[in-house]
């Protein structure tokens, strides 16, 4: 498991970090984006309705027979760790992060 914390589908199966490479954590999610200059109330509201269909049991199930969890989160925690990963990618690649 090359994420944080163990699968549910796989709890016998530890993480990276907890073989051998503390702090390793890669994972894949993913985010909705609207055009710049969407209003706000646009945004809400689809986040709303995506978070909701996300969280339905079918979709749970879905995402819970892999390793995948389901988290929805809407708009705003989104921006955060989409500018936390870009800005840890730059970091590692340097000016080439930037093209």
């Amino acid at each position: 498991m090359t994420t944080a914390r163990r699968a549910t589908a796989l709890p016998d199966v530890p993480t990276v970090a907890e073989s051998g490479l503390p702090g390793f954590n890669i994972s894949t999610w993913y985010g909705l984006w609207a055009p710049r200059g969407t209003p706000v109330t646009i945004v809400v509201k689809l986040a709303t309705h995506v978070a909701a269909a996300a969280r339905r049991a079918a979709a749970v199930r879905r995402h819970g027979r892999g390793a995948g969890r389901v988290l929805a989160s809407g708009f705003c925690p989104v921006q955060r760790r989409r500018r936390k990963e870009v800005g840890g990618d730059r970091e590692a690649l340097g000016s080439q992060g930037d093209q």
